[in-house]
This record gives C-alpha cells, structure tokens and sequence, in this order.
C-alpha cells in the first residue's frame, strides 16, 4: 500500500492525478490500482437498502490478479463513454438477487440510475476495505467528470501495487521516494513535504 508521510504525519490518501503519475512511472511495481468507498441506495422492485460501493481505477482487477465469477470485469481497456456498468459481489449477488445467473448483462438500479451488471465478483473476494465488505465496484468514468479526475488537491483515493517479479520492497521504497520529490518539486503548491513510501498488508495489519 502506497502511504505519503507529511509533517503532519502519515496518510494514505492520493489525489487521481498523483496515483496516475505514480502508476505511469513506476517500475519496481508492475500495476498500481486506486480505490474510493462511496455508498449507494440500491432499489429492487420496491425494496431499497444501503449498499457500500468501491469507485476504482479501470485496472483494479487485472492488478489484483482476479477473474470474474459470470461476466467480464472493465478494464483499463474499457471506454469512458462506455455505458454505466458495475461489478457485483458474490455475497450481494446470493442476497438479493437469488444468485440468478441470467443478472449479468441486466440492469440495476443505485441512487436513482440504472447501471448494467457486467460481472459477478468471485466468492471469498470482499474488497480491500477490511472488516466492511464491499457490495459493488464501480469504474471512476462512470462517477467522476473529468475535471473532478483532474483536480490535484482532492486526495479521495487509497492506492495499492504489486511488486514486480524480480524487484524488492526496498528498491520500490526508493524508486516511490524519488517519485514523490519529484511530484513535489513539479508540483510545489500541492505536493510539497509529502514524501512517498510503502507498506506490505501484512505490516498494515499488524
């Protein structure tokens, strides 16, 4: 997992704009994804419930390594004017839709719009919020414009990566170091004092 220290302290937060930058830069790691938990009112025939809902960049299940259960996942490939598309869980799918097979390619309903069920998640995969699983993944076209994408200032999104066959921790800790000197030299207004590092998960947790 991607961290900034401040001189506030640390934080795990990124603006798109510095994750983009970072993932298009890096070399140590071989994919970098992002992620944002939002929540949703999803409505089926009269019935609506809180779901939770995980906004991702559009190469968040090829950097996990993970396949879908029914469907297709998007993916980096995926067009922004794309129709609005979203990823099940498989817990969601077993609640309340009756794991019927036949939902991929139907639409849904959240926050009074429809979206078209691409996929169905494996089971046992929640998400990477620990301890609140996640219902639905959504990619970030279909829930940011474009100028909110841009907007440097706006930290929203966790960022986590995968090491490159090959490489160390301790060769990306540098490379992220001297990625982050030089989001903050380019970018001094915003990204100034907040060097870049990394923790493995099983430190986080720890």
């Amino acid at each position: 997992r991607l961290i900034a220290m401040t001189p506030q302290g640390e934080e795990v937060n990124f603006s798109y704009p510095d994750y983009q930058d970072l993932a298009g830069q890096s070399r140590s790691l071989e994919g970098i994804l992002a992620y944002n938990r939002r929540e949703k009112i999803l409505r089926v025939g009269a019935e609506t419930q809180g779901v939770l809902d995980d906004v991702v960049s559009p190469n968040y299940f090829a950097v996990l390594g993970i396949d879908a259960q029914l469907g297709r996942f998007f993916t980096a490939a995926s067009r922004p004017d794309d129709e609005p598309g979203v990823v099940i869980s498989d817990s969601l799918w077993h609640r309340v839709f009756n794991a019927d097979p036949s939902l991929v390619g139907k639409q849904i309903w959240l926050t009074n719009r429809a979206f078209t069920v691409l996929a169905i998640a494996p089971p046992g995969f929640r998400g990477l919020q620990r301890g609140v699983p996640t219902d639905l993944w959504l990619p970030v076209a279909t829930e940011y414009a474009n100028k909110e994408l841009a907007d440097r200032k706006s930290r929203e999104f966790e960022v986590l990566g995968r090491l490159r066959p090959g490489a160390t921790p301790a060769e990306a800790k540098v490379e992220l170091d001297t990625l982050g000197n030089r989001l903050a030299l380019t970018y001094p207004a915003i990204d100034k004092a907040r060097n870049v590092s990394l923790i493995s998960e099983r430190e986080r947790v720890r």
